[in-house]
């Protein structure tokens, strides 16, 4: 379940905190970090005998003390629960699958771009204005370039996957699994189901996907939960 995000992360990590040992930072500041840095050890470690979930979890709370570098760490550890996930599913072919939706992409795609462009040209202009603004800029691009080439929902032929989001968890849900589905709400409908014992429940936002994900994708759910 490691992969190359994770061991990533912990080697910028651990450079981090030297660098800030190094650097004579407050004690406490060093000894938030160097708390980080043990849960992604801790983590890891469980990670590599097994315990992926609870390991995983632990390496995504010691990325929160460094970010924006501990992105790489978070999509990281959430691409090993996901495969972890995967294995209690059968490998198959999708029967069916929807992607985002198109013209919001291109908003999101082009309007950062754009923003971005134009916050570049205002940077070397005037050098007083900040960097951070442009940084999001790029932020939202790569998202909206991720967003474009992924598939976000997966429909088998006895459960469905959701990835709806770059750093959300995969979502896999077995019909038979499935207790409740809500569709009094105009713009989203959430599904409740059983997931090790637990009542689990997701809301699908229609306006996110492409247009015939809001017909064709409930009425096959539907159809597989009732059958």
């Amino acid at each position: 379940m490691i992969n190359g995000k994770i061991i990533s992360a912990l080697v910028i990590h651990l450079i981090a905190f030297l660098a800030i040992y190094a650097e004579g930072y407050p004690d406490a500041f060093l000894i938030v970090v160097g708390s980080c840095l043990a849960l992604n050890v801790i983590g890891l470690c469980l990670c590599l005998m097994g315990i992926v979930r609870f390991g995983c979890s632990l390496f995504i709370a010691g990325c929160i003390g460094f970010i924006p570098l501990g992105l790489v760490g978070i999509l990281g550890a959430r691409q090993a629960l996901d495969a972890e996930r995967r294995e209690r599913f059968a490998q198959m072919e999708a029967a069916r699958s929807y992607r985002f939706n198109p013209a919001l992409l291109d908003v999101q795609i082009f309007g950062t771009a754009i923003v971005g462009l134009v916050w570049l040209i205002l940077m070397l202009v005037f050098p007083f204005v900040p960097a951070i603004p442009l940084g999001g800029a790029v932020i939202g691009f790569l998202i909206g370039l991720w967003n474009s080439s992924t598939i976000p929902v997966k429909c088998y032929e006895d459960h469905i996957e959701l990835k709806l989001s770059l750093i959300a968890p995969t979502h896999l849900i077995k019909y038979k699994n499935i207790t409740d589905i809500d569709t009094s709400h105009r713009k989203h409908t959430i599904v409740s189901y059983a997931l090790d014992g637990a009542e689990k429940s997701l809301k699908l936002k229609w306006n996110g996907l492409e247009d015939k994900a809001s017909e064709e994708l409930l009425g096959y759910i539907q159809g597989k939960w009732v059958a």
